[in-house]
């Protein structure tokens, strides 16, 4: 859906040479970084969407919103539990986050420095102002 009330909503954007798109989200793998930007914010015709960035890592090139069904709760579940402790040793993880069931995730994906790869930077909704 458009408006942000799924339970995983992706953003697949560019990483341009350039520095401009999706690029910096490769800065997320730096740790300094990552702990001095929580916060990500959405703006929409009729809102602002505050999500807190909870993690932040090298996943493979998976099309996230057609391998996973995620109106079947457990799917959902193991999916949240994986961006929380994803498998790779270079991630980034606020280990204070909680999801739940009905948790709103953003994510935001473009391409790895490896072939078949994705940067992925996951961030939960933690307000919305209209």
């Amino acid at each position: 859906s458009t408006d942000f009330t799924d339970p995983v909503t992706v953003f697949y954007g560019h990483n341009m040479l350039n520095g401009t798109m999706f690029a910096h989200l490769h800065y997320f793998e730096k740790k300094d970084f990552f702990d001095k930007h929580e916060y990500f914010y959405v703006y929409t015709p009729s809102h602002k969407l505050t999500y807190r960035v909870y993690s932040a890592y090298v996943y493979d090139d998976t099309h996230i919103l057609k391998a996973f069904d995620f109106s079947d709760i457990q799917v959902r579940m193991d999916y949240f539990k994986t961006t929380l402790n994803p498998s790779v040793s270079n991630a980034n993880v606020r280990k204070d986050v909680a999801l739940t069931q009905d948790s709103k995730i953003l994510t935001l994906s473009t391409c790895g420095t490896a072939s078949r790869t994705r940067r992925l930077l996951h961030c939960v909704l933690v307000g919305k102002h209209d």
